[in-house]
């Protein structure tokens, strides 16, 4: 498929929600993993202000940072508990602003200019969605951290778990054994790439370089 003519296309204001979403499948199908994430962005900035994935969102979650393992009634709640438990692990991440608070931080680059059209986390409301400020009238759609921090819940499930590896990668948290984050149906987004993830990491077995693990209580 045409990923650069589809992405000049969804940004045409006039192209209504049921197109967007065949484009979205389309892509899907063709592995266009990004370009289809895109597109669901697009639909969710243009057609609504409630977190994107509210189907997603009712799915149960079982999530698990050292010894310490919950289960959750909804995704969302899950992927904050994380969230809290990497930051205080390391509190300077959001308290001294560098590379590594850029990393996580920073949303997908969406603007002409290259500025990202929503941020994971950022120090007001306002900040997480410069570029589409009534997101930011919506408290459904971020939370305040117990670093006085806001993270953006207006994200689907395949973001978090890329957010949540985000974190793992600069702590060097293994997933799978120093935290978890397991969605009982998983979109097919999400499951696409925990396929991959675990192809990967057979293949790292193998070759004898899987990280050890290094999560305490």
């Amino acid at each position: 498929m045409d990923a650069e003519r589809i992405r000049k296309l969804i940004e045409n204001p006039s192209v209504d929600r049921a197109e967007l979403e065949r484009l979205a499948k389309q892509a899907l199908s063709a592995g266009e993993r990004d370009l289809a994430l895109d597109i669901q962005e697009t639909i969710d900035d243009r057609f609504g202000l409630e977190v994107p994935d509210a189907t997603e969102d009712s799915c149960a979650v079982m999530a698990s940072f050292g010894t310490t393992t919950k289960s959750f009634p909804r995704a969302v709640t899950a992927y904050l508990w994380l969230v809290e438990r990497f930051v205080g692990r390391k509190p300077s991440l959001f308290t001294e602003i560098n590379e590594e608070t850029l990393f996580v931080a920073l949303g997908r680059a969406r603007t002409s200019q290259g500025r990202p059209f929503r941020n994971y986390f950022a120090k007001s409301p306002n900040k997480l969605f410069s570029e589409s400020p009534l997101l930011a009238e919506n408290p459904n759609n971020f939370a305040q951290l117990c670093n006085g921090w806001y993270a953006n819940k207006n994200i689907n499930n395949l973001e978090k778990q890329l957010i949540l590896e985000r974190f793992g990668h600069i702590l060097r948290l293994a997933e799978g054994t120093d935290w978890r984050f397991t969605v009982t149906e998983p979109s097919d987004a999400l499951q696409q790439h925990l396929n991959r993830l675990s192809a990967d990491d057979l293949l790292a077995e193998i070759e004898g370089t899987l990280p050890l693990g290094n999560a305490g209580v």
